[in-house]
Protein backbone atom coordinates (compact mmCIF):
# COMPACT_ATOMS: atom_id res chain seq x y z
CA UNK A 1 0.00 0.00 0.00
CA UNK A 2 1.91 3.35 -1.04
CA UNK A 3 2.02 5.65 2.17
CA UNK A 4 -1.02 8.37 2.27
CA UNK A 5 -0.21 11.34 0.14
CA UNK A 6 0.33 14.94 1.99
CA UNK A 7 -3.21 16.73 2.44
CA UNK A 8 -2.98 20.67 1.58
CA UNK A 9 -6.06 23.16 2.53
CA UNK A 10 -5.89 24.75 -0.34
CA UNK A 11 -7.63 28.29 -0.94
CA UNK A 12 -8.49 30.17 -4.10
CA UNK A 13 -8.82 33.64 -4.23
CA UNK A 14 -11.85 34.33 -3.68
CA UNK A 15 -11.98 32.93 -0.50
CA UNK A 16 -8.72 34.69 0.32
CA UNK A 17 -10.09 38.21 -0.79
CA UNK A 18 -13.65 37.34 1.56
CA UNK A 19 -11.81 36.66 4.67
CA UNK A 20 -11.55 39.99 7.39
CA UNK A 21 -8.50 41.26 8.51
CA UNK A 22 -5.85 40.40 5.44
CA UNK A 23 -5.67 43.59 4.87
CA UNK A 24 -5.53 43.17 1.23
CA UNK A 25 -2.48 40.60 1.80
CA UNK A 26 -3.61 37.04 0.61
CA UNK A 27 -1.03 35.28 2.80
CA UNK A 28 -2.35 36.52 5.73
CA UNK A 29 -5.30 34.08 5.35
CA UNK A 30 -3.60 31.25 6.85
CA UNK A 31 -4.36 33.00 10.47
CA UNK A 32 -7.77 32.25 10.34
CA UNK A 33 -7.14 28.30 9.54
CA UNK A 34 -7.82 25.61 12.18
CA UNK A 35 -4.86 24.31 13.91
CA UNK A 36 -3.09 27.55 13.73
CA UNK A 37 -2.51 30.21 16.42
CA UNK A 38 -1.12 34.06 15.73
CA UNK A 39 1.83 35.09 18.18
CA UNK A 40 -0.06 37.91 18.88
CA UNK A 41 -3.39 39.76 17.37
CA UNK A 42 -2.55 41.02 13.60
CA UNK A 43 1.20 39.65 14.18
CA UNK A 44 1.45 37.36 10.90
CA UNK A 45 3.59 34.93 12.30
CA UNK A 46 2.15 32.01 13.44
CA UNK A 47 2.07 28.39 15.71
CA UNK A 48 0.76 25.55 13.76
CA UNK A 49 -0.28 22.57 15.53
CA UNK A 50 2.24 24.15 18.66
CA UNK A 51 5.47 24.48 15.89
CA UNK A 52 6.98 27.66 16.99
CA UNK A 53 6.95 30.53 13.57
CA UNK A 54 10.42 29.80 12.65
CA UNK A 55 9.21 26.47 11.92
CA UNK A 56 6.67 27.26 9.30
CA UNK A 57 8.30 27.57 5.92
CA UNK A 58 6.95 30.24 3.54
CA UNK A 59 6.95 29.16 0.02
CA UNK A 60 6.23 31.74 -3.64
CA UNK A 61 6.12 30.10 -6.81
CA UNK A 62 8.43 26.84 -5.29
CA UNK A 63 11.07 29.59 -3.85
CA UNK A 64 11.45 29.69 -0.67
CA UNK A 65 11.15 33.12 0.96
CA UNK A 66 13.39 34.04 4.25
CA UNK A 67 10.83 36.41 5.52
CA UNK A 68 7.12 36.84 4.28
CA UNK A 69 6.20 39.90 5.83
CA UNK A 70 7.67 43.16 5.65
CA UNK A 71 8.73 44.77 9.57
CA UNK A 72 6.36 42.56 11.14
CA UNK A 73 3.29 44.48 10.89
CA UNK A 74 3.92 45.54 7.12
CA UNK A 75 2.63 43.91 4.04
CA UNK A 76 3.77 40.77 2.38
CA UNK A 77 6.75 40.79 -0.04
CA UNK A 78 4.93 39.40 -2.95
CA UNK A 79 2.88 42.04 -4.30
CA UNK A 80 -1.31 40.63 -4.23
CA UNK A 81 -1.87 40.74 -8.11
CA UNK A 82 1.48 37.94 -8.70
CA UNK A 83 -0.36 35.48 -5.94
CA UNK A 84 -2.40 33.08 -7.00
CA UNK A 85 -4.13 29.53 -5.34
CA UNK A 86 -1.97 29.03 -1.50
CA UNK A 87 -1.71 25.50 -0.47
CA UNK A 88 -0.99 25.28 3.54
CA UNK A 89 0.16 22.11 4.62
CA UNK A 90 -0.17 22.20 8.65
CA UNK A 91 1.44 18.90 8.86
CA UNK A 92 3.95 16.67 6.66
CA UNK A 93 4.19 18.55 3.30
CA UNK A 94 5.66 17.24 0.42
CA UNK A 95 9.31 16.65 -0.25
CA UNK A 96 10.13 19.60 -2.69
CA UNK A 97 9.63 21.99 0.26
CA UNK A 98 12.10 20.09 2.45
CA UNK A 99 11.85 18.74 6.07
CA UNK A 100 9.55 20.89 8.52
CA UNK A 101 8.32 20.41 11.55
CA UNK A 102 5.82 23.27 11.48
CA UNK A 103 3.66 23.94 8.57
CA UNK A 104 4.10 24.94 4.90
CA UNK A 105 2.59 27.57 2.96
CA UNK A 106 3.12 27.49 -0.58
CA UNK A 107 1.95 30.26 -2.35
CA UNK A 108 1.61 30.07 -6.54
CA UNK A 109 1.75 32.67 -9.43
CA UNK A 110 -1.28 33.89 -10.36
CA UNK A 111 -1.41 33.22 -14.76
CA UNK A 112 -4.68 35.30 -14.79
CA UNK A 113 -5.93 35.65 -18.95
CA UNK A 114 -4.10 38.83 -20.47
CA UNK A 115 -6.43 40.83 -23.17
CA UNK A 116 -3.64 42.47 -25.43
CA UNK A 117 -1.94 45.69 -24.32
CA UNK A 118 -0.64 46.65 -21.21
CA UNK A 119 -2.33 46.22 -17.97
CA UNK A 120 -1.40 47.36 -14.68
CA UNK A 121 -2.17 49.09 -11.30
CA UNK A 122 -0.88 51.79 -8.64
CA UNK A 123 -1.90 51.91 -4.92
CA UNK A 124 -1.25 54.64 -2.75
CA UNK A 125 -1.72 54.44 0.95
CA UNK A 126 -0.69 56.44 4.14
CA UNK A 127 2.28 54.36 4.24
CA UNK A 128 3.67 52.95 1.42
CA UNK A 129 2.89 52.84 -2.87
CA UNK A 130 2.86 49.82 -4.71
CA UNK A 131 2.59 49.02 -8.89
CA UNK A 132 2.47 46.49 -10.81
CA UNK A 133 2.35 45.84 -14.74
CA UNK A 134 1.22 42.57 -17.18
CA UNK A 135 2.68 43.30 -20.32
CA UNK A 136 1.60 40.17 -23.10
CA UNK A 137 3.54 39.56 -26.15
CA UNK A 138 3.60 37.17 -28.76
CA UNK A 139 1.66 33.69 -28.59
CA UNK A 140 0.84 33.58 -24.97
CA UNK A 141 3.84 35.38 -23.84
CA UNK A 142 3.85 37.58 -20.64
CA UNK A 143 5.90 39.94 -18.61
CA UNK A 144 4.99 40.93 -15.03
CA UNK A 145 6.89 43.38 -12.70
CA UNK A 146 5.50 44.44 -9.37
CA UNK A 147 7.20 46.91 -6.92
CA UNK A 148 6.39 48.47 -3.68
CA UNK A 149 8.05 50.98 -1.25
CA UNK A 150 7.38 51.90 2.05
CA UNK A 151 7.83 55.39 3.85
CA UNK A 152 6.53 54.77 7.53
CA UNK A 153 9.07 56.58 8.69
CA UNK A 154 7.53 59.66 7.49
CA UNK A 155 5.07 58.89 10.72
CA UNK A 156 7.58 57.92 12.81
CA UNK A 157 9.41 61.01 12.75
CA UNK A 158 6.74 62.30 14.00
CA UNK A 159 7.91 60.90 17.29
CA UNK A 160 11.24 60.54 17.31
CA UNK A 161 12.61 62.83 14.20
CA UNK A 162 15.90 60.44 13.97
CA UNK A 163 13.85 56.96 13.13
CA UNK A 164 14.92 55.65 9.81
CA UNK A 165 11.68 53.33 8.74
CA UNK A 166 11.20 52.04 5.62
CA UNK A 167 10.93 48.79 3.21
CA UNK A 168 10.82 47.94 -0.33
CA UNK A 169 10.08 44.57 -2.78
CA UNK A 170 10.02 43.82 -6.27
CA UNK A 171 8.89 41.08 -8.23
CA UNK A 172 9.18 40.33 -12.08
CA UNK A 173 8.48 37.16 -14.08
CA UNK A 174 8.75 36.20 -17.80
CA UNK A 175 6.60 33.46 -19.39
CA UNK A 176 7.77 32.45 -23.03
CA UNK A 177 5.39 29.58 -24.36
CA UNK A 178 7.83 26.97 -26.33
CA UNK A 179 5.04 24.45 -26.87
CA UNK A 180 1.80 23.75 -26.39
CA UNK A 181 2.83 22.16 -23.06
CA UNK A 182 5.67 23.65 -21.93
CA UNK A 183 6.36 27.14 -20.65
CA UNK A 184 10.20 28.98 -20.18
CA UNK A 185 9.95 31.20 -16.99
CA UNK A 186 12.35 33.74 -15.40
CA UNK A 187 11.37 34.86 -11.85
CA UNK A 188 13.41 37.77 -9.86
CA UNK A 189 12.24 38.77 -6.48
CA UNK A 190 14.10 41.11 -4.09
CA UNK A 191 13.53 42.75 -0.51
CA UNK A 192 14.37 45.23 1.56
Amino acid sequence: MPPPKPTAISLELAEMREVPGTFGDHFRVIDALPGVVPVMTGLPYVYVRGAPPGATAYFFDDIQLPALFHLALGPAVVHPAMVGPIDFYPGVAPARYGRRTGGTVAGQAAFRPLKPGIHGELELRLVDTQAYLAIPFGEGGRVEVAARYGYPGLLTKLFEPSAVVQYWDYQARATVPLSENTNLQLVALGSF
